[in-house]
């Protein structure tokens, strides 16, 4: 198994992108920020980049994105991204923006046609209310059609508290996924089941194609048990695992599995 200390930012080698034009983001523990992380460092190595959702997002920022498009015609859509690639390099894009201030999704078969005008397409394809650990309900995650890598993300944060609605997004299925009852303390088997049970964050998704991405890293103790949930995810059949911290000061903190 190769163990990288990386201590740097490169979370595109970090994650294996390697030909995939899509990238999927699930979970939870900073799945948005991790998006919107790789977008700016696509765009700063001179990528055309496309951030969007299949599901709901927070409108983005002006830090974020150069501008914003939203529409239902594909044809007009399309046109408006390029016109708004002729100044910038990170465009946002959905159906529509509502009054709540949120970004409401695409349909799952444009990314891959929307390759044709941005070099990346990154699209986050699942909610989590803003906790560091879900697991998905029956409709989720509205994965993008053809081919793309999963990126699924986890907050170290959850391992050590107790499972209520505080901490986990749908507890009901993570209690049946991980056997886990409501007020029993969440361990790291427990994170790494989350993502490998059939019913998990992976869901949909070739194992093969799938890379964890555990955040938040702040100590010693964080570190451990990122660890663990490494060689179980491995031994479970994920191949790439990346230990980081995107938030405060970045790092890729280590990666794990093959290339």
């Amino acid at each position: 198994m190769m163990q990288t200390k990386q201590n740097g930012h490169n979370l595109r080698v970090a994650v294996n992108i390697g030909a995939e034009q899509v990238v999927s983001f699930v979970g939870g523990g900073g799945k948005t920020t991790a998006m919107f992380y790789l977008a700016n460092e696509l765009a700063q190595l001179g990528a055309k980049v496309i951030v969007t959702t299949t599901t709901k997002i927070f409108v983005p920022s002006s830090e974020e994105i150069g501008c914003l498009v939203t529409g239902t015609l594909l044809p007009e859509v399309v046109s408006a991204i390029q016109n708004c690639f002729c100044s910038h390099r990170i465009v946002g894009l959905g159906s529509k923006a509502d009054d709540n201030n949120k970004l409401h999704g695409i349909p799952a078969h444009w990314p891959e046609i929307l390759v044709a005008t941005a070099d990346y397409v990154l699209v986050e394809a699942d909610g989590a209310k803003g906790k560091p650990l879900k697991a998905p309900a029956a409709h989720e995650p509205v994965l993008p059609t053809g081919g793309h890598r999963l990126v699924v993300v986890a907050g170290i944060d959850a391992v050590g508290e107790r499972l209520s609605p505080a901490i986990a997004h749908r507890i009901e299925q993570i209690e049946v996924i991980t056997g886990l009852k409501a007020g029993e303390v969440i361990k790291p088997g427990d994170i790494a089941a989350v993502v490998l049970h059939p019913q998990g964050l992976a869901k949909g998704k070739s194992l093969a194609e799938t890379s964890l991405l555990i955040n938040k890293i702040d100590n010693a103790v964080h570190l451990s048990a990122a660890r663990e949930i490494a060689r179980l995810v491995l031994a479970g059949g994920i191949p790439r695992v990346v230990i980081a911290r995107l938030q405060g000061e970045p790092a890729i903190i280590e990666t794990h599995g093959r290339k």
